[in-house]
């Protein structure tokens, strides 16, 4: 899911991309849905462009100008499984399921060009991308750290193998927290790409799958378990 502003956007596996009015969060209200043709894992809207990770159907881009008639502008196939997208600059990042990780450029919406495919060992489940760097949870061979500053040569610089699924990862300075399913959530220190070093390991009483980051707190989607706020949250100061 993607918000902006009082509206939301939501990649539902099953059934396309639904895009909701907030203005009155306890009662959200269903502007349209738009069926994407595949089974969407992630979405990012900037300029009233949707990017969709739409599994195996690649990348799908729509204009939202109009929320309520949302219109497709291009398509882009992928290899693997488009899963989570992420915008840096003019530079759309996917991680690829069965398939690593994918740079687009996006200047042109309408007409994106493929830039660079790169290849992991694992299955990448997610990304994000900051200075120049984009981290990368693959599955059982962890967290990657590539050089992507010259996004059509991108290039592994570090890893962090702690064994398990690693599914999510976010990024706070030099923090960097990873979702290990069976194995809790681990705090990183990523102040050298190169080598990363663990801070902390939080158990969770699920399996922890997704994050988010909000104001110091930490928000760990545990499967079966729930939503949790693990106790410990390590300051980047």
């Amino acid at each position: 899911m993607y918000i902006e502003g009082a509206t939301a956007y939501v990649a539902d596996w099953f059934s396309g991309l639904h895009i909701y009015d907030l203005t009155e969060p306890a009662r959200p209200a269903l502007l349209s849905s738009f069926h994407t043709g595949g089974s969407p894992k992630g979405v990012v809207v900037r300029d009233d462009v949707a990017y969709v990770a739409d599994d195996d159907h690649g990348l799908l881009i729509l204009d939202v100008a109009d929320p309520r008639r949302p219109r497709e502008l291009a398509r882009l196939p992928t290899p693997g499984l488009a899963y989570t997208p992420v915008l840096d600059g003019d530079r759309l990042y996917l991680a690829v399921h069965h398939g690593g990780v994918v740079v687009v450029d996006v200047r042109e919406p309408g007409a994106p060009v493929l830039l660079a495919h790169y290849e992991t060992p694992g299955k990448a489940w997610s990304l994000r991308v900051q200075d120049g760097l984009a981290y990368v949870a693959d599955d059982d061979t962890g967290l990657l750290i590539l050089d992507v500053r010259d996004p059509a040569e991108p290039g592994l610089l570090g890893r962090y193998e702690p064994g398990g699924q690693m599914e999510e990862v976010v990024i706070d300075g030099r923090l960097a927290y990873v979702a290990l399913y069976q194995h809790g959530v681990h705090v990183l220190d990523v102040s050298d790409p190169a080598s990363p070093t663990l801070l902390a390991r939080v158990a969770t009483p699920g399996n922890a799958r997704g994050l988010a980051l909000r104001e110091g707190l930490l928000y760990v989607a545990d499967w079966l378990a729930g939503v949790n706020r693990p106790a410990i949250v390590v300051s980047h100061s």
